[in-house]
Order: structure tokens, then C-alpha cells, then sequence
């Protein structure tokens, strides 16, 4: 239970902001390193043994640049006696040695074993990708966890979280500490609008051309009247900003001057709401305040065997299932998904194909209110 006492902060980001007397982790000194999202067998693995702490230099080698002489030997060419070969050609192999690791070790693989039947009864989860707004998916390896829910659970759980991997968790635990405070602050100073506060603003005669595109991502300005700030804290209103002014230059989208505009920035910038409107309408994006959604592909043009094998699923699965009035129970039922998705796999030559993999595929492509649940199991 010893980790409970260096896991504390965990618990403690909870909070909308850390106070000053709590302190974040000292930054990492070791050649563990955590990242936001890993996979559950390494994290697992970590708590019991430092054998695949340095990933980095177990999949590629390692100069021990601590030593005087080898850093000579590493630039006059000579064979150095401190160099460390790789143990593992990548990180799947290091990953598979790892669980090899769990599965010989009792208090290792009653660690991972709990952990699997906590993601069956949805305490803990695989991470699943979200789309940004521009429907683009972030980097992500089947099989990954958060790292912070999942250090949280072992601590909470009785695994030994040692001081070691929660300042390796340095960054992580800063990361979701500034996405915390971020979003705070956007909800504050940014805050939702609903479909009808749109259509009354969209009555008014003029929009400032920032205030505007703020309304149809589905905010407003408690700050009024600049909105030009939140450009650096929202992608897509910058994009949108900087859209509209190049929209304007090629003669599609008509802006107004104020009297008071000295200099040409968006903040002295006006439009006629219907107009910006029309032309938002345009884009091949999903506004908050618009009906418009994204002129994707059905599928993208490269798509691997894994990819094309859900898509068919969500073709057999899902195709009838109404999106905009979801019933869980009427969705189908986990095992019969990951049943289909095994006996698929072998038809098509798809080796290795376990049944973790089919999970985390029907997790992917489930309707997010059908995830929990009788037709989960």
C-alpha cells in the first residue's frame, strides 16, 4: 500500500486547479519514461521489475555517455567496452518479453489479470482514439492504457507504485493537470451556447468577425469584445479565423470596416451574420451551430486489414442502427461482435488475431452509449 503515499497527487488533480503547496513530481532523472498512453502489459511490468525500464535504449542501444573514455572512443571510431547493444530489435518484441515477465510472475500477473477484469466491467478501458475536429485520429497502439488512470488504479489497488515512476509520471500527470486547467478556463471565459441563444444572436445586424466565428463553434465571449485570444487555445477558431480573412481577400466572403479600424486585424472586422453563415456552410467541417458535416471519403484511401475488417463490421453490425436516437438496448451484443470479428479474421488470413484485439475493435466502432451495459457483455 506504500504507493498510495506517492500516488496522493493523482488522486489530488481531481481538483479544477493544484494548489501551490501541492507539488508536481520532480522531474525524471532515470531512463524510465512515461507517456501519456502505453501499453497495459509495459506499465504492468514496470511496478514489479526495472528489467524494461529503459525502453529506449533496450530497443536501440545505449552510449553510456557518463564515462570520459567512451565518449572518446564513440568519436576517434575505436570500439567502446561501455557501449550497450539493444536487447530487443523493437518494441514489440521488448512488449512480448514483458508479458512473458507477467505471466511467470505471481504478483505480476495477478497485477494484469485484475487489470483485464476491470476493463471488462469498464472501471478501467483501452484507449480509444477520439477525431480531432478535423476528423484527423492521433498516433495510438492497440492495446494501450492512459498511464495516469491506470498508475491511480494499481496505487489505489494495492500495487506497488514506487516514488521511481511517479517522477517518471512527471509529465504526464503535468499534462493532464494543464488539460484540466485549460478546459476550466475555456468553459469559463469561452462559454457553450445553445442552438437557440444562436438563432437570436444571428438576428443582430453586424458580427464582429471573431465574436462570429465563436458563435458557430458554439461559444461566446464573456470577455467582451476581443475573442482574437482564443486563437492560440482553439484550433479550429484559428483556423476558421484565418479562413475567413483569405476567403475575403479571394472575393468570397464580403467584410466590413468599422470607422475605427486603423490598422487591417480581424478584431476591426465586421460581417453580416447570414453571409458568414452561408459561407460556412461551404466548408467540409462540422460547426457546432451548423447542420454541415465533413465531405470524408466513406473510407480513406489507405486502409489496412485491420481498418477494412471493421469497417464491414460496422456494415453488418451498425448500418441500421440510429445514431440520433441510441438505444442501448436494441445494440448488438459485445460477444456476438467479437465473435464475428475472430471468425472473420481467420477467413481472411489475418494471423495473430486474438481475441483482446477483437475487444478493442468493437470498442473502437461501438456506439459510445452501447459501450456499458447487458449488450456489452
Amino acid at each position: 500500500m506504500g504507493g498510495l503515499n506517492w500516488i496522493k497527487q493523482f488522486s489530488e488533480l481531481n481538483m479544477t486547479v493544484v494548489a501551490p503547496d501541492i507539488a508536481i513530481p520532480a522531474a525524471n532523472k532515470s531512463k524510465l519514461s512515461i507517456h501519456e498512453h502505453e501499453p497495459l502489459v509495459w506499465l504492468v511490468s514496470i511496478l514489479f521489475t526495472e528489467e524494461f525500464w529503459d525502453r529506449h535504449g533496450l530497443t536501440h542501444g545505449r552510449f553510456h555517455f557518463d564515462d570520459y573514455q567512451a565518449l572518446l572512443e564513440m568519436f576517434d571510431g575505436s570500439k567502446s567496452t561501455r557501449v550497450t547493444d539493444a536487447k530487443f530489435p523493437n518494441d514489440d518484441a521488448l512488449f512480448a518479453a514483458a508479458k512473458e515477465f507477467i505471466l511467470n510472475m505471481p504478483d505480476a500477473k495477478a497485477c494484469y489479470e485484475a487489470a483485464q477484469q476491470d476493463i471488462e466491467a469498464g472501471i478501467l478501458s483501452y484507449y480509444v482514439p477520439q477525431p480531432d475536429r478535423w476528423g484527423e485520429f492521433p498516433y495510438y497502439r492497440v492495446g494501450d492504457v492512459d498511464s495516469y488512470v491506470f498508475l491511480n488504479w494499481a496505487a489505489h489497488r494495492g500495487f506497488p507504485v514506487s516514488k521511481q515512476i511517479v517522477d517518471a509520471a512527471h509529465t504526464v500527470i503535468y499534462l493532464v493537470n494543464s488539460r484540466k486547467a485549460a478546459q476550466e478556463r475555456e468553459a469559463f471565459f469561452y462559454p457553450l451556447i445553445t442552438p437557440g441563444d444562436f438563432a437570436s444572436l444571428r438576428k443582430e445586424p453586424l458580427w464582429e468577425l471573431d465574436t462570429g466565428i465563436l458563435y458557430l463553434i458554439g461559444r461566446r465571449n464573456r470577455k467582451a469584445p476581443n475573442a482574437t485570444v482564443y486563437k492560440g487555445e482553439n484550433d479550429i477558431f484559428g483556423r476558421l479565423l484565418d479562413y475567413a480573412l483569405d476567403a475575403h481577400t479571394a472575393g468570397q466572403l464580403k467584410l466590413i470596416k468599422t470607422p475605427t479600424d486603423m490598422v487591417t486585424e480581424s478584431l476591426h472586422l465586421k460581417v453580416i451574420p447570414d453571409e458568414l453563415i452561408a459561407w460556412a456552410e461551404t466548408l467540409p467541417l462540422k460547426l457546432a451551430m451548423l447542420d454541415s458535416t465533413p465531405s470524408k471519403p466513406e473510407r480513406p484511401a489507405h486502409v489496412t486489414p485491420d481498418m477494412a475488417l471493421m469497417y464491414d463490421a460496422i456494415n453488418h453490425f451498425w448500418k441500421g442502427y440510429d445514431l440520433a436516437n441510441p438505444n442501448p438496448s436494441v445494440a448488438p451484443m459485445k460477444k456476438d461482435v467479437v465473435a464475428w470479428l475472430q471468425e472473420e479474421a481467420g477467413k481472411r488470413g489475418i494471423t495473430d488475431f486474438s481475441k483482446t484485439r477483437a475487444e478493442i475493435m468493437d470498442t473502437i466502432i461501438r456506439c459510445p452509449i452501447a459501450r456499458k451495459g447487458g449488450n456489452s457483455l
